[in-house]
């Protein structure tokens, strides 16, 4: 384990325009399997999760901050995932607020003031 307890980037989210769309192109890109799709009223879309790829895609909902972002500038990574073996030690260390649900995972966000967000989440 590094001073920091992380592991490295392990997942990639990108805001779309139009989900069903670039599901179809990433899915053949990887290769991947049909994705797994739920809504995650906390960041604001419809998340479309690539089994074994490291890429969510992310539809925003109407009238957030990513839905603005995605018709200023297309479509764009707008999250980043780093993967802890210890998601307790990584949220004191860095004074995360606590951790929201991410599929099966846990993941706490940075609190920034830059566009896009960047979490950790528990790697188990």
């Amino acid at each position: 384990m590094n001073a920091f307890d992380l592991v490295g980037v392990a997942e990639v989210v990108v805001a779309v325009s139009d989900l069903d769309a670039a599901a179809e192109r990433m899915c053949a890109y990887f290769g991947a399997g049909a994705p797994v799709r739920r809504t995650d009223e906390a960041f604001g879309a419809d998340l479309a999760a690539l089994p074994d790829a490291p890429v969510t895609l992310a539809a925003p909902r109407p009238g957030t901050d990513l839905a603005a972002r995605v018709e200023r500038f297309g479509d764009l990574p707008c999250a980043f995932l780093l993967d802890t073996d210890d998601l307790p030690a990584t949220r004191e260390r860095f004074d995360l607020p606590a951790p929201s649900s991410w599929g099966k995972r846990r993941v706490c966000w940075f609190e920034t003031p830059l566009p896009g967000r960047l979490g950790v989440r528990d790697r188990a």
